[in-house]
């Protein structure tokens, strides 16, 4: 049974999620779904997005169904009662445990990593996809995604982006839970498509408001995904052909986790810090378009080979 950390978003529990479903994997457990369900008062009152998205965005109120073949939430109540409980986070081995019975195993350990979750890439993607609700699903079927996928986070719970007069020749650090600078999408965008010689259009996920991004959407063929909540974000990320993400969120990395393009950020953070392996040979790296590499505009240039008529403007 995956048990989430107070005050932690989608991105940080889909780790334990996973965790839990590659110890059902590995061992045959029954699996116990978790309660997604987020009470945080503290992101209305710092007002991190928008009321109207709190409920989709922070609460991830109805997006998931429960698993199939295993124990729905409300019966976690009762197998805390008649089961022994070991956790994870406690160091306990699931290995050291497999021949217990009436056992219920909490995983509910801190690790953002995908070491453990890279050999289980397709499985965990389609299980993942498989208790997602249906209406969310229908959603994205309506939905003309673009190649380009951008995930720019500018909550409040990210700190402020570096002081733009320090970036003046080259993009040298991007800080932990920082906020990437706009210009650094900005630029890497521009940088692409003049490279590609197509205006490849781009859709930006953001909790930031149409007004903080307004230089980025005022470029040609760029859209904002109309508000809707964090599954929905984070699958129409995981279907572009190239993404550009933000190097301390979780949420990026696991769009670029279950959609296996490749996949850039700004200098400081790459994913290959969260152990994420390129199991389709993309690249995963770091960019600075001030001083842009040349192997990585050729992987960005082949993921979005022009396949309609949208003509470069200069």
């Amino acid at each position: 049974m995956p048990v989430f950390a107070r005050g932690t978003g989608l991105g940080n529990r889909l780790f334990q999620w996973s965790r839990a479903r590659v110890y059902h994997y590995a061992y045959g457990a029954k699996f116990v779904s978790p309660f997604w369900f987020r009470f945080s008062l503290g992101h209305l009152m710092r007002g991190t997005v928008p009321a109207d998205q709190y409920l989709g965005r922070i609460a991830l109120a109805g997006l998931f169904r429960a698993h199939s073949g295993g124990f729905h939430p409300l019966f976690a109540p009762w197998l805390r009662l008649c089961c022994d409980v070991a956790r994870e986070s406690r160091g306990r081995d699931p290995s050291e445990l497999a021949h217990r019975n009436h056992l219920l195993y909490y995983v509910d350990g801190r690790d953002d990593s995908f070491s453990r979750l890279n050999p289980y890439q397709v499985q965990l993607k389609s299980d993942l996809f498989q208790i997602v609700a249906i209406r969310h699903h229908r959603r994205i079927e309506r939905l003309h995604i673009p190649p380009i996928g951008i995930n720019i986070r500018l909550g409040k719970d990210f700190a402020p982006p570096p002081e733009s007069a320090s970036y003046k020749d080259s993009y040298d650090w991007v800080g932990w839970l920082q906020q990437t600078p706009l210009s650094w999408f900005l630029e890497t965008l521009q940088l692409i498509r003049s490279y590609s010689g197509w205006n490849v259009p781009a859709v930006v996920v953001s909790d930031g408001s149409a007004s903080q991004l307004r230089p980025l959407l005022q470029l040609p063929a760029v859209s904002l995904l109309a508000p809707s909540n964090a599954i929905v974000d984070l699958m129409v990320l995981s279907h572009t052909q190239l993404l550009l993400g933000s190097g301390s969120s979780t949420f990026s990395a696991w769009a670029a986790f279950l959609g296996q393009q490749p996949v850039f950020t700004a200098p400081g953070h790459p994913f290959s810090r969260l152990q994420l392996q390129p199991l389709c040979g993309q690249m995963i790296d770091q960019f600075d378009p001030r001083r842009p590499d040349s192997k990585a505009l050729v992987a960005m240039a082949k993921a979005v080979v022009n396949q309609g008529p949208t003509p470069l403007l200069m």
